[in-house]
């Protein structure tokens, strides 16, 4: 598979707003509002893909009220 990875310093026992937004073959990430990474691949708009994976790099982290929806196109 694809994968990227993009190295961004946390402060420990903060809490975080995460976004991740797919729009065809692109992904970028944000936390708290400020893009922190972007990846193009054809791989990302396939259209059977299922599964996106976060990690924190063999720490130790937490994810809480993760929610997942499908955006209409901008006006």
């Amino acid at each position: 598979g694809k994968s990227a990875t993009f190295p961004v310093s946390l402060e420990a026992g903060k809490t975080y707003t995460v976004v991740v937004e797919t729009v065809g073959d692109e992904m970028r990430v944000l936390i708290d509002g400020k893009a922190v990474a972007f990846l193009k691949s054809p791989g990302i708009g396939h259209e059977t893909k299922s599964k996106i994976e976060l990690g924190v790099a063999g720490q130790s982290g937490w994810f809480d009220d993760i929610k997942v929806w499908n955006a209409s196109p901008a006006k």
